[in-house]
């Protein structure tokens, strides 16, 4: 069984995990929520390219492009950090004993769909969204905004569908460093190379 210390570092971690995941998921449902509702009032029925709100539109879609990359980023941070967060909760979960969140995570729907393939489609398709009003402001070309926000989306969308692919690959990194910052030859040692 493991002592009271492994305990309240498995609570610790359960805590974080939690807390970061309801922060992404309510981040995942309000980010297009609130871009679609930001580009459909600039719109306005086809009126803004009408009048002189038209002149505003690469500053307002150049302003949301950089505000939805900041939280793509620390989306992806909080990704790895999950990922990480997992991985150690399942050493741990072996080395209490318990049969815990983590080592009974479902994979994703099909094998593929998860909380990371969900960021790799609504993260690209806001920045797609957001370059195309910051182009079609300032070159006012549907077609080159429209291909342009297209190609950004395939391309971002691609680099993420990687980046997950990359991490599933890693999960022995958290092992080896839950070893190398246990020196001693505690359970967890022997426990983490079964």
């Amino acid at each position: 069984m493991a002592d009271e210390n492994t305990r309240s570092i498995y609570q610790q971690l359960c805590e974080s995990y939690r807390a970061i995941d309801s922060f992404r998921t309510a981040l995942l449902g309000f980010l297009p929520l609130a871009s679609g509702t930001g580009i459909l009032v600039l719109y306005n029925g086809g009126k803004a390219i009408e009048n002189d709100a038209f002149q505003f539109l690469p500053s307002i879609g150049l302003f949301g492009f950089v505000a939805t990359l900041g939280l793509f980023v620390f989306e992806i941070y909080g990704i790895r950090k999950c990922k990480e967060l997992i991985e150690t909760g399942k050493v741990l979960e072996t080395q209490m004993g318990v049969i815990g969140q983590f080592l009974t995570r479902p994979d994703g729907v099909w094998d593929k769909f998860d909380e990371p393939t969900a960021a790799a489609l609504i993260y690209p398709a806001v920045l797609a969204a957001w370059l195309f009003v910051f182009l079609y402001g300032l070159v006012k070309s549907f077609p080159l905004a429209s291909v342009a926000a297209l190609v950004l989306f395939v391309l971002v969308c691609r680099r993420t569908l990687h980046y997950r692919s990359t991490l599933n690959n890693q999960n022995g990194i958290v092992v080896e460093r839950l070893k190398e910052a246990r020196k001693d030859t505690s359970p967890i040692d022997s426990e983490v190379t079964d």
